[in-house]
């Protein structure tokens, strides 16, 4: 797909990075499956892809459902108090997260020569909405929603997802933390 385009010729095995990021809809909107299924998973797809040269994994966390404006749409939220909603979604987040974090020990030692990068999507989160205004953004804790008379990148949330700014505030976090790691 990309022969005779920008970095064709680069681009290789050992400096692509392979980044698996979860989130509300792997996890908070499942009806079925359990965490340790959907890590099992997704640790079949990497071994796959580490078996056709990939060297490079980057797996972000699944982010704070607890945090996220419309938690009581999710499944396990349907029919609780929103208290009892955020108990089970920080217990869902920090078991899925730290099932990651195990697997991804396990997988390097049977495979020491994969860069194999763990990212906490929680930590910057829960930073950004602590520091709202610092970021940029009106609002942290309430989703634009689809509102077109409300702008869009001054919210945090644009419903169940981050917005595009937020995003973009991720995505330059990220870089940050790629550069730390490889200095």
């Amino acid at each position: 797909m990309s022969e005779g385009k920008q970095f064709s010729n680069e681009w290789n095995k050992y400096n692509s990075l392979y980044v698996f990021w979860f989130g509300s809809c792997d996890i908070a909107w499942r009806i079925k499956g359990t965490n340790l299924e959907i890590i099992k998973n997704l640790f079949s797809v990497i071994k796959k892809i580490y078996d056709v040269g990939a060297r490079n994994i980057m797996i972000l966390g699944a982010p704070p459902l607890y945090k996220v404006p419309h938690r009581k749409k999710y499944y396990p939220c349907k029919g609780i108090s929103d208290g009892d909603c955020i108990e089970i979604l920080i217990k869902e987040v920090s078991q899925f997260n730290d099932g990651i974090i195990k697997s991804s020990k396990i997988f390097f030692k049977k495979y020491s020569n994969v860069n194999l990068i763990y990212y906490s999507t929680v930590n910057i989160f829960e930073h950004i909405i602590k520091n709202c205004y610092k970021y940029g953004f009106k609002d942290c804790l309430n989703s634009w929603g689809g509102n077109k008379k409300k702008n869009v990148s001054d919210y945090f949330w644009a419903n169940s997802h981050i917005s595009y700014s937020a995003n973009k505030i991720l995505a330059e976090n990220i870089n940050e933390f790629l550069k730390s790691i490889n200095n």
